[in-house]
């Protein structure tokens, strides 16, 4: 709500919960893993070198991810772009897709809107 209260711009929540299951904060059972430690879902910050961008609460992680989705890759009419800056694993928005499409067919098949 912050995010968008602030920028005018949804993030789609499709795009958020596949992001999070890609990024490890959601599912994963090592309690030592980057998100869980840093308290940083989306590792926002948390980059390759090891260099950490820590959180006192989950909730700050998260705002983090959605304000900077909402600064830097939801565009002003709403489309979702330059998504390849996000990570540098090169399959990462292939990946990405395919977890979204999932989202999408398991919404569609329960009739969830």
């Amino acid at each position: 709500k912050y995010a968008y209260d602030k920028y005018k711009k949804y993030v789609p929540v499709e795009l958020a919960m596949s992001q999070l299951v890609l990024e490890g904060g959601i599912g994963n059972k090592d309690p030592n893993s980057r998100p869980i430690v840093t308290k940083n879902p989306y590792n926002v910050g948390n980059i390759d070198s090891g260099e950490n961008s820590s959180h006192n609460s989950v909730e700050s992680g998260i705002a983090s991810y959605f304000d900077l989705m909402a600064r830097k890759y939801i565009s002003e009419d709403g489309r979702v772009v330059q998504l390849n800056r996000y990570a540098t694993n090169p399959n990462y928005t292939k990946q990405l897709n395919t977890l979204i499409a999932g989202v999408n067919r398991i919404t569609q098949q329960n009739n969830i809107t």
